[in-house]
């Protein structure tokens, strides 16, 4: 995952992520664009935090696949 760091498209993922982000937290959130390690996006306002980093989102891609994934695999 981490290598979509390398697609020239890869700023255009970090500006849509930033902005839902601030969609959800509001336009004051502290976003923390592109972490060492992890890439993509997260974003903290007051106790409230959102995390778009690029493993967490292919984490949640597959949750959503659920018993599909379970099916290729066999």
């Amino acid at each position: 995952v981490l290598g979509l760091r390398d697609d020239p498209r890869y700023p255009d993922l970090l500006d849509y992520l930033e902005r839902l982000a601030h969609h959800q937290l509001g336009p004051d959130a502290d976003i923390d664009r592109d972490p060492a390690d992890q890439g993509g996006v997260i974003a903290r306002h007051g106790a409230r935090r959102v995390d778009y980093t690029l493993a967490t989102l292919a984490d949640r891609a597959l949750d959503q696949l659920g018993d599909d994934i379970e099916r290729l695999s066999t």
